[in-house]
């Protein structure tokens, strides 16, 4: 039987996985907005088509009508058990508590992150990106990103550890998927689940991506992509006041000679503000704009 839902898999016996994995650890020790910033922007120009021109990365923040949630209430139902498992601590409970209320707002901030002049991924990469941990697919001009251990960091600046992916590839394949990283809980049937979940199409015990563009266009519009590329949405953003100036900072430290060299250009849209353009033009008054809150880590000759 085929249907669309969240399904986390049961463990069969295997490892349970408590509230704090060591990889999203690593991010949130961090600065969880540069991490995200660096290991996206990184995928983005690994997957570049055309090399005669800049790859063109968005972030943006958009709202969706909580309601709008894919199955809201199975997901909301998830989160209340992962809060009942009795070896959380107050953290995970509060957690869980912030997210059901996020979830009982009546909208739901995203930050929403889409590149352009990329190969989006096709069909035969997506488990690269949504269903695999620690491999990295290869380099080829289609290989769509390494996505490694990297690709965990969005779900740090996720208040739900949600993100929705959405793919359109070059052969015109439109995927839809999404993915939480929450952990081990008990589902409608008292089994224990992994910590990771799907939402898409379940068939059995598998989870796979939306491909129905018919479906697309008529349900899940707010995902569409209208453009050959790849866009992340971060569901429930734990954005901070100055979120787009750390995107723009990190930007600048990490990605200065793809910018210089007309190989990267980034547009940030923090909503009631200026837009942000980075790209080789004007990038000596970005620096000096974006970094002298941090540090002087740019030098001109």
């Amino acid at each position: 039987m085929t249907k669309l839902s969240w399904f986390f898999p049961p463990t069969g016996g295997g490892e349970e996985i408590g509230f704090r994995p060591p990889e999203l650890a690593h991010f949130e020790k961090d600065d969880p907005i540069k991490s995200l910033t660096r290991e996206v922007l990184q995928n983005s120009l690994d997957a570049k088509q055309d090399n005669s021109k800049p790859v063109v990365v968005d972030f943006e923040i958009v709202e969706l009508a909580s309601k709008a949630f894919p199955n809201l209430d199975g997901f909301k139902k998830i989160l209340k058990s992962c809060q009942s498992m009795p070896k959380n601590d107050d953290g995970a409970r509060k957690f869980y508590e912030n997210a059901l209320k996020s979830l009982d707002s009546q909208h739901l901030k995203i930050l929403k992150i889409s590149d352009f002049n990329t190969t989006g991924l096709p069909p035969n990469k997506w488990v690269n990106l949504v269903k695999s941990s620690g491999i990295s697919a290869d380099k080829s001009p289609t290989a769509g990103g390494s996505y490694g251990y990297g690709k965990a960091a969005p779900f740090a600046s996720s208040s739900l550890r949600t993100l929705f992916y959405s793919s359109l590839d070059q052969d015109n394949n439109y995927l839809v998927q999404g993915k939480s990283w929450l952990q081990t809980h008990l589902n409608d049937s008292g089994e224990k689940t992994q910590r990771m979940g799907f939402y898409g199409f379940q068939e059995n015990k598998e989870m796979n991506p939306i491909n129905d563009i018919d479906l697309i266009k008529n349900k899940y519009r707010f995902y569409q992509r209208e453009e050959t590329g790849l866009s992340i949405y971060v569901m429930g953003f734990s954005d901070l006041d100055d979120w787009y100036e750390r995107i723009a900072y990190a930007v600048l430290q990490n990605f200065f000679p793809a910018l210089d060299q007309g190989k990267l250009i980034v547009n940030i849209k923090p909503k009631g503000k200026e837009n942000i353009h980075l790209a080789s033009h004007g990038l000596r008054n970005a620096i000096e704009k974006f970094t002298i809150k941090q540090n002087n880590d740019f030098v001109f000759e």
